[in-house]
């Protein structure tokens, strides 16, 4: 493995970390062994379709499934604590109910994480009395049900600084984008509360014609429903998701009328390794009927199908 790499696995009660591979990283006792499976590129089927008689086949494209990871540990006793309360410790950082976090973290990347789960139990089979010799070789089998390394969102935000609360004019504003990954990046966002108010928020085809509107929504922007009191209005435009929700929890959807977020974030938008847009990008915002300093956020996840590089 490259020099400066660095694995450990978090609880998944969080704020409990083992280090498992890098300068000092089995210091409570547990290391990554080897040949471990699943921590590289994301588990991808691609598809083929035929007809009858034809020659070869016509590709249909392809499906990303989960992600499911073999990690060999060798646990050993330290001067804190023997080999069976290493392992007993490090057994209760997994659960098959909630995820764990196994971070990876280099000196040219930074730090990416996937969130995993037991999907059976551990494989024990030693050939010699643990106890005695203080040593294991622990295999876990585990599932990432979201198969991509995850970074920590990027934000950014615009606050108004003009009274519109006559419903009549807009305040207009931009926040700035990137996706530096190579994966569709789907924008979050947040609504600031104030009763009455309404947002328009871009959702850009950025050449994107899966729609077969590609051209025709170059600029499309949403306005959304009227903010009621009390109401933050946060939005995830994964079309796998519940796009738009109510901190307060009313039926928002339904004041949508239908209407969708389409378009993600391409790979690499705003850097150097996309072919026509490599400049971060202002995307306007805008709200009406509200008065001076209400604002919008924008999140940007990062998610990649490798736990370095790719950038």
């Amino acid at each position: 493995m490259p020099s400066g790499l660095y694995f450990e696995v978090e609880h998944w009660r969080g704020n409990d970390f083992w280090g498992i591979h890098g300068h000092g990283a089995d210091h409570r006792g547990v290391h990554l062994g080897l040949s471990p499976t699943g921590l590289f590129d994301e588990p991808v089927e691609t598809l083929w379709n035929s007809t009858a008689f034809q020659i070869g086949a016509t590709p249909g494209g392809y499906r990303i499934h989960k992600r499911d990871l073999i990690l060999p540990f060798e646990i050993v006793n330290t001067p804190e604590a023997s080999w069976q309360r290493n392992d007993s410790n490090f057994r209760k950082a997994f659960s098959y109910e909630f995820d764990s976090k196994l971070w990876c973290r280099t000196d040219d990347w930074g730090s990416r994480w996937l969130d995993l789960r037991l999907n059976r139990e551990p494989e024990f089979a030693p050939d010699q009395d643990p106890f005695d010799k203080q040593y294991g070789h622990v295999v876990y089998s585990l599932t990432a049900g979201y198969p991509r390394w995850r970074e920590h969102d990027v934000t950014d935000q615009w606050v108004s600084s003009t009274d519109t609360s006559d419903g009549l004019s807009w305040a207009e504003g931009t926040v700035t984008v990137s996706n530096p990954t190579d994966t569709e990046m789907w924008l979050m966002w947040v609504l600031q509360a104030y009763p009455g108010a309404v947002y328009k928020l871009p959702d850009f085809s950025f050449g994107d014609n899966r729609f077969f509107l590609g051209e025709a929504h170059e600029d499309r922007v949403i306005t959304m429903p009227a903010l009621i009191a009390g109401e933050h209005l946060r939005v995830n435009t994964d079309e796998e998701q519940d796009q738009v929700r109510s901190d307060i929890d009313t039926q928002v959807y339904q004041r949508m009328r239908g209407i969708r977020f389409l378009y993600p974030i391409p790979p690499y938008l705003g850097t150097m390794n996309h072919p026509d847009i490599k400049t971060p990008v202002e995307l306007p915002v805008a709200v009406k009927g509200a008065p001076a300093g209400v604002g919008v956020q924008v999140r940007c996840p990062r998610n990649w199908s490798r736990p370095w590089g790719l950038d």
